[in-house]
């Protein structure tokens, strides 16, 4: 039986050492079932007809653009 990890892996970013983040490390068993619910989501999305899955893909790109509009209006001037 796997037992749940307690560590983080902090994110440092190189250009100048700041800390990004900390991400949860995962044990074998979460990793297999991340790995499974990916292969199902992947055959899945695999067998959607291409022009839906264009409409899906735009209708997330547009949604992309709003939150990076967002996120620039935001940020504090130099």
């Amino acid at each position: 039986m796997d037992e749940k990890l307690n560590n983080t892996h902090r994110s440092i970013n190189p250009t100048n050492g700041d800390s990004v983040g900390e991400t949860q490390l995962m044990g074998s068993s979460e990793t297999d079932l991340v790995i499974e619910n990916s292969n199902r989501a992947f055959y899945s999305w695999k067998n959607v007809p291409v022009a839906k899955r264009v409409k899906h893909l735009r209708k997330a790109l547009i949604r992309l653009d709003e939150i990076i509009e967002h996120k620039i209006c935001r940020l504090p001037p130099e």
